[in-house]
């Protein structure tokens, strides 16, 4: 991997596994979206980032020097050696066959609050939909982000509103009329525990996995795939293994002992599922599922 930078951008060259379609149609963001062919806009840590990927091994992205080193170089886990985690999985068929269809998919280190909130919004919920409504929620409390280098005449989007925000601007009967439904008072909920301090995000990265995924848990609304969504996603766990409809599919075809050990009649994962999966798929079973849920929801449909 080369970088070459200039003042507004960052080129990052002969870059292996790194796929720009794939990490931001995987599920695991909600704030970027398809602005051409082959190029992204999105906003993350109060940030405007567009970037693009004009070939394979070659990504631009469009920011400060400064940022690129102190955000998205970290952000796109360009400071992580994803052909030694690949060569660490199980070589199982199924396991096998995803990881080559979903090579370039890397796990995005998100804000934590974002991750969490966003993943109780997308409960029962679909992708189009989880965009609006958190659209919505950053428009309605957060701050105007600008494009770097412009006059700040122009809004770009906004910021997403931290929980101590959201705690003293926001009520179950604002977030109802913005749509968000059921999940209001999930919302509100999570967002006083963490503005309190009765919930500290910040202990989670020095937790154990299931010690955080239980943390989390005793917020009201919050189950165990929302947890392990937000840990995986947003907390740098890259051992959890959350569990949808796609991946019951993905258990109960290529690994039916593992199905019948973890997965609920009702579908999803039982709450002592995470140390069966990381006996299997070692310490990135996390990233053993985002190639698996890619395969199974992309590919084979």
């Amino acid at each position: 991997m080369k970088i070459e930078k200039s003042t507004a951008s960052v080129t990052v060259t002969e870059l292996e596994n790194f796929s720009l379609e794939k990490i931001f149609d995987c599920g695991q963001c909600f704030r970027f979206d398809k602005t051409g062919e082959d190029s992204f806009e999105g906003i993350a840590f109060g940030r405007l980032l567009r970037c693009s990927q004009p070939c394979g091994s070659t990504v631009i992205f469009e920011t400060t020097p400064e940022d690129f080193d102190s955000l998205w170089y970290h952000y796109f886990a360009l400071d992580t050696d994803y052909e030694a985690i690949n060569s660490s999985l199980p070589s199982d068929g199924a396991m096998s066959e995803a990881a080559k269809r979903a090579s370039g998919i890397r796990i995005l280190n998100q804000d934590g609050w974002e991750t969490l909130c966003s993943f109780i919004i997308s409960q029962n919920n679909n992708i189009p939909r989880i965009k609006k409504n958190i659209r919505a929620l950053c428009e309605s409390y957060g701050e105007p982000v600008y494009a770097a280098g412009s006059d700040r005449t122009v809004c770009a989007g906004y910021s997403f509103p931290d929980a101590g925000t959201i705690a003293r601007k926001s009520s179950e009967q604002e977030l109802s009329a913005l749509k968000f439904g059921f999940r209001s008072k999930y919302i509100m909920s999570a967002a006083r525990a963490v503005a309190s301090g009765e919930i500290s995000l910040d202990s989670i990265k020095g937790m154990s996995s299931d010690d955080a995924c239980s943390l989390l848990c005793s917020l009201n609304g919050v189950g165990i795939k929302v947890a392990s969504c937000a840990l995986l996603f947003g907390f740098e766990k890259y051992d959890m293994f959350p569990i949808d409809v796609w991946m019951k599919k993905v258990l109960e075809r290529h690994y039916p002992e593992m199905y019948s050990a973890i997965c609920s009649p009702r579908g999803g994962a039982r709450v002592n599922s995470s140390e069966y999966v990381r006996n299997y798929f070692g310490k990135y079973a996390g990233i053993a599922q985002q190639y698996l849920f890619y395969n199974e929801r992309y590919i084979v449909g």
